[in-house]
């Protein structure tokens, strides 16, 4: 007969140790009422405060609860502003709570009724504080006496143990660029820095001053040369990623990649690429992105946003001399998103410029519909009589291998489990029915639709659920409410993994709402009788245009 083991006769060192893979909020929901043995493990626990926009206030209410207790132990937060049914959530824990041992502090989309006076006045009182983060890029959000002040004390005042700051918010520190004051001790920092050329530069942090302004002076290789001999002699890494919106002239590539040839010679495999392409926009404006080599081994989680790229006005160029080599720069980028013009420049890589991508998003004007099931075959099949669509899944091939895309039709897809797609494709027969996608189907997880002049039928809803039987989350969009009904029906009694449905409609409904917490609860009881159901998790939020039921 098998030993049984309990959680309570485990020694307190591994109690202690899987403690502290928890953050505060699993740990006190698990085990803060088993016993007094386990309440006093508790007390020596580092505890990591992680609130995300899944949670809801009764959630937090209930953390807080615990916190009384226990916040002289939080050595981390994590907390997104606005939650499930809240807002101002770092307001609130902060207003109740000293953290007073904070080592590790991240504040995330920060809402505009959110104040944080209390947040910095506890700031300045921080002495073991390592790391500060704000992750706030809509610019809408966060007034402007709260981002001068934020600034005013990471970048004038910050604690000796501080060594990384990250504001990521848009501020242009005119005011206060005289008098910033780094200590020797900070080892990163990342400033969002906007507004005019003439005050917001790199050389409102750096104390060298250019003969060019923002952004010229970042993409002189020479200025960074002489700035970094003058300052940093001894430097032995110079690494970075760079990501410019400029109005034209387009910048000629060859004098940048040039201006950084010293680099070269001067740090052992170091090499830098520039990639430049026209934002699709009411002036002529362009987008260019340089980026190291080795950049990524010195991020633990690289995201850079690329905007769409117009096939048409692509251009790169690399300190390397072999123009194949483009994807060494880009191995950790995962999505893309590229818009096939009528101007399709000849590309002559061997290998495709972005290797790694799983998420492609692929726009073009008109698709016509004479070869929308030939694009399909060429790339399942590698085969097809339409000379248009054989020409552009070429052309694709040399920006992304289309075997590891996983977000679209294209490829095996073999590990295919998010699906971005046109509701009119979706419901498309020769789409729906071809029988050597079904079984990649039956994996998708997550599945949005794009709406152009085809709405959802609900009369496919039956077919939909059979062949995407593990589906997790969904968005969709209908012409009126009553077509949700009959739709949202069908996925509570059929698909047992749904956590999210998310449903856009266009014409209300004389009729009552039937969806209500206990109906819900009551219909997937009824229909996954041997389903764990989590009640306190279940919601659902109906405005008049959009429906949203969260089941996990």
């Amino acid at each position: 007969m098998g030993i049984e083991t309990r959680l309570e006769n485990l020694p307190n060192e591994i109690l202690f140790e899987t403690f502290g893979y928890l953050h505060a909020l699993d740990m006190f929901s698990a085990f803060g009422s088993l016993n007094k043995r386990i309440s006093s493990i508790f007390q020596s626990t580092p505890l990591h405060i992680i609130i995300s926009k899944i949670h809801r206030r009764n959630q937090v209410d209930f953390l807080s609860s615990y916190l009384t207790f226990h916040v002289h132990q939080v050595i981390s937060v994590k907390i997104d502003d606005t939650i499930r049914d809240d807002t101002s959530i770092i307001n609130l824990l902060f207003n109740r709570h000293d953290f007073i041992n904070l080592q590790f502090c991240k504040l995330i989309t920060i809402h505009h009724s959110t104040k944080l006076d209390n947040v910095i006045e506890q700031i300045k009182t921080f002495d073991k504080l390592v790391s500060f983060n704000i992750c706030n890029l809509n610019d809408i959000t966060m007034n402007e006496n709260d981002k001068y002040e934020l600034a005013r004390i990471m970048l004038m005042h910050q604690p000796s143990s501080l060594r990384s700051i990250i504001l990521q918010y848009p501020y242009n520190c005119s005011n206060i660029l005289n008098t910033i004051s780094l200590s020797s001790n900070i080892t990163s920092l990342y400033l969002y820095i906007n507004g005019s050329s003439l005050f917001a530069s790199v050389n409102s942090v750096l104390p060298y001053k250019s003969k060019h302004f923002f952004p010229m002076d970042l993409l002189d290789g020479y200025a960074w040369q002489a700035m970094l001999e003058l300052y940093v002699p001894y430097l032995l890494k110079f690494e970075f990623h760079m990501s410019i919106w400029k109005y034209c002239p387009r910048i000629d590539l060859n004098i940048v990649v040039n201006s950084f040839k010293y680099f070269v010679t001067k740090y052992s495999n170091w090499h830098m690429i520039i990639d430049q392409w026209s934002l699709l926009h009411s002036i002529p404006v362009e987008f260019i992105m340089l980026r190291t080599l080795n950049y990524h081994k010195h991020k633990s989680n690289i995201y850079t946003n690329m905007p769409l790229i117009p096939s048409g006005s692509f251009n790169t160029q690399s300190t390397m001399e072999n123009i194949d080599d483009h994807y060494f720069f880009y191995k950790y980028e995962k999505d893309l998103r590229l818009y096939i013009t009528s101007e399709r420049p000849d590309i002559t890589y061997s290998s495709p410029l972005f290797q790694q991508i799983k998420i492609f998003k692929l726009e073009i004007s008109k698709i016509p519909s004479t070869w929308l099931n030939n694009f399909l075959n060429i790339v399942t099949f590698h085969e097809t009589s339409d000379d248009n669509a054989e020409e552009i899944v070429s052309y694709l091939s040399n920006w992304v291998y289309l075997a590891r895309l996983v977000e679209i039709e294209f490829g095996e897809c073999s590990n295919l489990t998010i699906l971005t797609i046109l509701t009119e494709l979706l419901i498309y027969s020769k789409f729906i029915d071809n029988s050597f996608l079904i079984p990649v189907f039956k994996r998708i997880k997550i599945i949005e639709t794009t709406f152009e002049d085809v709405y959802f039928p609900p009369s496919f809803s039956m077919k939909f659920v059979d062949r995407f039987p593990s589906l997790e989350h969904i968005e969709l969009q209908v012409i009126s409410f009553d077509d949700c009904v009959a739709i949202i029906d069908t996925f509570l009694i059929h698909l047992k993994n749904l956590s999210y449905l998310k449903i856009d409609y266009f014409e209300d409904s004389p009729l009552d709402d039937p969806f209500s917490l206990e109906n819900i609860i009551e219909k997937r009881r009824q229909a996954l009788p041997m389903n764990i159901i989590h009640e306190q998790l279940i919601d659902v939020k109906n405005d008049g245009e959009v429906i949203k039921i969260w089941l996990k």
